[in-house]
């Protein structure tokens, strides 16, 4: 009955996560910018051609592909091996947006010694001209999101 009861709670969770979180990517989005340190300055400026990461991970690589779809900058999705052959040039292939994986063991309940796995992901641009990473401030375990939101920053500044 316990474990029922538990997973029941962490499906409440991730479903409530899930609907809130996309209620609030554009709110998340507005908050991603060059004065909070998250956007390059450069990039309100110049003409560039942004690449996304490619995982060679199937399910990942199709939620990039998807939310890449949506974007209407110049963009390249690669994987990192192909981003030092065909997309040297940092002048046109200046910035990056790829993430970090944060992987932490959670209790599912206090005084158990059962744990699970938290995969969350933090998304940084970074300006292959100057190596300067521009880190998201907060992660999340919902990726696709996370990219919807950085890429409606983008196109925010992009827009000025």
């Amino acid at each position: 009955m316990k474990i029922k009861t538990l997973y029941a709670l962490l499906f409440l969770f991730v479903l409530t996560s899930t609907t809130n979180s996309c209620r609030n990517t554009g709110a998340a989005a507005k908050r991603i910018t060059v004065k909070s340190g998250q956007i390059p300055p450069d990039m309100e400026i110049e003409d560039f051609t942004l690449i996304g990461i490619l995982q060679n991970q199937e399910s990942y690589d199709k939620h990039v592909e998807k939310k890449f779809s949506d974007y209407t900058g110049k963009y390249v999705l690669a994987t990192k091996e192909e981003i030092d052959t065909k997309y040297k040039d940092i002048v046109k292939y200046r910035y990056i947006l790829d993430c970090t994986v944060e992987r932490t063991k959670v209790l599912l309940s206090a005084g158990s010694k059962d744990t699970y796995n938290r995969v969350e992901y933090r998304y940084y641009l970074r300006d292959r001209k100057t190596n300067r990473k521009y880190t998201r401030k907060t992660s999340s375990g919902l990726f696709p999101l996370e990219i919807e939101a950085y890429l409606k920053a983008i196109e925010a500044v992009r827009k000025q």
